[in-house]
């Protein structure tokens, strides 16, 4: 199952290897580190992360057509 992680490129609580560790783990992981961000992803940097998830999405389709 593809799965997308966001991640605040300045999260203070979570480390950002965290993040790139677990998306590395999944089959089908992917990281999206944004920049200017804490750890409130949707709150931060809401327009940036709804533009990820829209190209994650979009990937997705691209490589379920081939």
């Amino acid at each position: 199952m593809p799965v997308l992680f966001a991640h605040g490129e300045d999260d203070d609580v979570i480390p950002v290897d965290v993040a790139r560790a677990c998306a590395e783990a999944a089959p089908r992981g992917e990281l999206e580190v944004l920049p200017d961000c804490g750890h409130l992803v949707v709150l931060d940097q809401r327009g940036p992360l709804h533009e990820a998830v829209l190209r994650f999405e979009r990937n997705l389709n691209t490589a379920g057509a081939r």
